[in-house]
């Protein structure tokens, strides 16, 4: 009867136990995917809209460059209008680009006393 009496108990504990565990997923549990990767957090957006963006947010524009200000410093142009962006050297790369070419860039929106600027950390060539 004791010996009964304690399986049954081991039954009820370890059943208790399971149900609880809230890290196991159950075969019948979906699971929301969640982005990860070299992309994660940036958000496609206007020239316009990334002007007006929060401080440190990360997005994505597309356009031209259409006029250089200074040593890293771009004049960006879509449909919306324009922004400045600050391109580092490394980013070049062997890129050729006029301003006539439809480009990508990925960066962290820069909001300071003196206005809004893109700090670009991924510069792709889309279209000539």
């Amino acid at each position: 009867m004791r010996t009964l009496l304690l399986a049954g108990l081991a039954v009820m504990l370890s059943s208790s136990a399971l149900a609880n565990d809230s890290h196991l997923i159950s075969p019948k549990q979906t699971i929301s995917p969640k982005q990860i990767g070299p992309d994660h957090g940036y958000v496609s957006m206007s020239a316009a809209e990334a002007k007006k963006a929060s401080d440190d947010s990360l997005v994505v524009i597309r356009g031209h460059l259409i006029k250089r200000l200074s040593d890293e410093e771009y004049l960006f142009k879509d449909d919306s209008g324009t922004l400045t962006v600050e391109i580092d050297d490394h980013l070049w790369q062997s890129h050729q680009i006029t301003d006539q070419d439809n480009i990508l860039l990925k960066g962290e929106v820069d909001q300071d006393w003196d206005g809004t600027e893109l700090d670009v950390r991924v510069l792709e060539l889309l279209s000539r």
